[in-house]
């Protein structure tokens, strides 16, 4: 019942804490690590009594995720791209305002604010 909830977390995991994390996770976002860390448990934690809820804030994440893999296929995914990294924190921050709201994001994250950032990241590829 809650496979598509388990396989989100586990590929936010599995992106947060890939081969070269530490080296390669920029300031200030390598200290918010235990905070999206939390977000990602307080979600596991919650899905059980919220399914439908946590299928509509998903749905909120995924054109993010998806178009950050977009971008990030067929580049050399540790080559400079700063537009395109800020957009990968800008998510993880998205997903604190959904998912656990009481741990507060770094800066004002949106859709709106995803969008343009996609945008700036989509031209500097």
């Amino acid at each position: 019942a809650f496979a598509a909830q388990r396989e989100s977390v586990e590929r936010q995991l599995r992106a947060l804490l890939s081969p070269g994390w530490v080296r390669h996770t920029p300031e200030p976002w390598f200290h918010q690590l235990p905070k999206y860390l939390r977000t990602a448990a307080r979600r596991a934690a919650r899905v059980r009594n919220e399914v439908e809820r946590d299928r509509k804030l998903e749905a909120q994440v995924a054109p993010y995720e998806s178009a950050l893999r977009e971008l990030a296929s067929g580049t050399d995914r540790w080559k400079p791209a700063p537009e395109r990294d800020r957009l990968r924190w800008m998510i993880e921050e998205f997903r604190v305002s959904l998912f656990a709201q009481e741990l507060k994001t770094l800066a004002p994250v949106s859709a709106r604010r995803l969008d343009e950032q996609l945008t700036l990241a989509r031209r500097e590829l």
